[in-house]
């Protein structure tokens, strides 16, 4: 069977890891939903799993090690976002194949933190440029990622946003009230959240001076930090951070949690910062705006075409200029009803339904050019 014909074509989908509530598990799961109801076969392959996501039905599973096993496809999709073995796999395998691009973390962000895991991203990015040059196409996730392909080699490449099941907007507009207890507005706790993978490009340690700067200027800050440590030895800085700051009051390190109480963080939040440095997409910040919590954010990699005009934006290399906007968009209500509005105009825009269209569009460009 043809790739390029009409037909329903077998497809094998690669991706290295799957883990719980990882944009690019996630994103991939949806793939091959998608594709399944287009009347496509999709078997996806990994190197690695949590338990969970075997649990929770993914759809037709197995390790790629047995990937031998199964009769050829007609096209195999690869999920690229770290280094892994399967992209060596796929390099000496004959049918066409298509990149879904993420986003490899640059290594020198991880040099101080972790060798295995800076040394394992220097193969990512050795690895991505020889898939490029073997493969026929690729999906990345924004114009940044597309622009990384084609840098080095890669021409023929579509941008359609990661697929995510965003939150539902608050039944009621998310705002803020002083307490009837307090006569001054600096007393008031300042809710500010942060989700995702506590790593050295996100720059989580901006965060943490942002909020002993606001404690420091007499505020109430409150700063909660979602995810899990990648690697911990970035985690442990961050605690010795907190504790040579005599900040345990005001930072929490949550790690990683469940949906339900997700959506309780996001609930209780006042602001969403993303001091992030690096970013191929940024999920989070969608969600904070499906949420309906106003978003700081550091202009770095994709998060302004992800944000769209629904962030407020201020470079990390000015603190100062942030922890004022945290009190801003915490007072101003003009200021922060117009971010809650345009942060749920742009979570719609980005909503799984449209994530979903854009890519069936985007595999269907790409399937006439194998």
């Amino acid at each position: 069977m043809s790739a390029t014909t009409g037909k329903p074509l077998v497809i094998h989908q690669f991706i290295p890891s799957l883990s719980h509530r990882d944009a690019v598990g996630t994103h991939s799961k949806y793939v091959s939903k998608l594709l399944e109801s287009l009347g496509h076969k999709v078997i996806t392959f990994f190197d690695a799993a949590s338990r969970r996501i075997l649990l929770n039905q993914f759809g037709r599973l197995d390790r790629y090690q047995r990937h031998t096993k199964y009769p050829a496809p007609d096209l195999i999709i690869y999920q690229a976002s770290t280094g892994s073995p399967i992209a060596d796999y796929l390099l000496e395998r004959d049918e066409p194949l298509i990149l879904n691009y993420h986003n490899i973390t640059p290594a020198e962000f991880y040099e101080p933190w972790s060798t295995d895991m800076s040394t394992e991203l220097r193969q990512a990015r050795n690895q991505l440029q020889r898939l490029c040059q073997h493969a026929k196409g690729a999906i990345a996730d924004s114009t940044y990622n597309a622009n990384e392909l084609t840098a080095v080699g890669l021409d023929n490449v579509v941008v359609s946003p990661v697929m995510w099941d965003l939150p539902k907007p608050p039944k009621f507009p998310h705002s803020i009230s002083l307490s009837k207890s307090s006569s001054k507005i600096n007393m008031r706790p300042i809710n500010m959240l942060y989700v995702g993978r506590l790593a050295p490009n996100k720059a989580c340690e901006d965060l943490i001076a942002i909020a002993v700067a606001l404690r420091d200027q007499g505020h109430s800050p409150h700063l909660r930090l979602v995810g899990r440590a990648s690697p911990p030895s970035y985690e442990r800085h961050l605690q010795e951070l907190v504790n040579t700051s005599d900040a345990h009051q005001i930072v929490k390190f949550c790690g990683s949690i469940s949906p339900r109480a997700l959506a309780k963080e996001f609930a209780r939040a006042d602001v969403y910062m993303s001091a992030s440095k690096h970013e191929g997409f940024c999920v989070p910040i969608l969600e904070a705006m499906a949420a309906g919590v106003p978003v700081i954010a550091n202009p770095a990699g994709a998060v302004p075409e992800t944000a769209g005009n629904a962030a407020h934006f201020i470079t990390t290399n000015n603190l100062d200029a942030l922890a004022a906007a945290v009190v801003e968009i915490t007072d101003n209500q003009t200021l922060r009803s117009d971010l809650i509005q345009r942060g749920h105009q742009r979570a719609s825009e980005l909503s799984l339904p449209t994530a979903a269209t854009a890519f069936k569009n985007a595999f269907d460009q790409l399937r006439t050019t194998l």
